[in-house]
């Protein structure tokens, strides 16, 4: 369960671990039993899956309190995608793609239309309006840069139908990740380390992939 109270402990003592354990916790759940439904494939954990998948759309915020100080997310005032909310958006969109067949109608509807309200709406707002509360990190030059908007352009190309919104992920994403490869040293050194190399370069790689099957190999952010 995720409590508002434990939500608020980041603010009041800086405490994170309380809240983002079951948080992640339910990341791990979804991962897991979307991945055992898709090896053993005879409905046996679908009933686990589609509780996890609606333990996250009735989150009351899928940014963590410490990338939420203002409460915005949590109120419900202005929402945006931090790291983990686009990463929830993206996991929900592939695992909508995977079971597609299996489903419940109604779980897929929700999921579709939270995705879209959570993180896709606010990501389209930014890129006509310019205001990039929230979505900072399109300028920044660590994994953020290449994780968020890797998980934007998953989420959107899996979900969105209307090719207008898809054009213009992509366009983002290039533009993103200008800034997210100019943040290495031309011997390929990440200040943020190894490990934080493999998470930031590893989903650029995905998200490149990705735009190559759904442009037909048209746009290549590799070249």
């Amino acid at each position: 369960e995720l409590k508002d109270e434990d939500y608020m402990l980041f603010l009041e003592k800086g405490d994170r671990g309380t809240y983002e354990k079951p948080y992640h916790e339910r990341t791990y759940r979804l991962f897991t039993f979307a991945v055992a439904e898709g090896i053993e494939n005879k409905g046996c954990f679908l009933p686990a899956l589609e509780r996890e998948i609606n333990a996250i759309l009735h989150e009351r915020s899928w940014v963590v309190p410490a990338h939420d100080s203002g409460l915005t997310n949590f109120n419900g005032t202005r929402l945006y995608s931090d790291l983990f909310a686009s990463e929830r958006a993206s996991n929900l969109a592939t695992v909508d793609w995977l079971f597609q067949d299996k489903l419940k109608p109604e779980t897929r509807a929700l999921l579709k239309q939270e995705v879209f309200r959570r993180s896709i709406n606010p990501f389209v707002a930014m890129l006509h309006t310019g205001d990039t509360y929230g979505h900072g990190w399109m300028y920044g030059t660590n994994n953020w840069t290449a994780v968020c908007p890797g998980n934007m352009v998953n989420c959107i190309l899996t979900l969105a139908e209307d090719k207008l919104i898809r054009a213009e992920a992509i366009v983002a994403s290039e533009f993103a990740q200008a800034n997210f490869l100019s943040g290495f040293t031309d011997d390929g050194y990440c200040s943020e380390g190894l490990a934080y190399w493999g998470y930031g370069f590893g989903p650029f790689l995905a998200m490149g992939e990705h735009i190559l099957q759904n442009t037909n190999s048209k746009v290549n952010i590799f070249a």
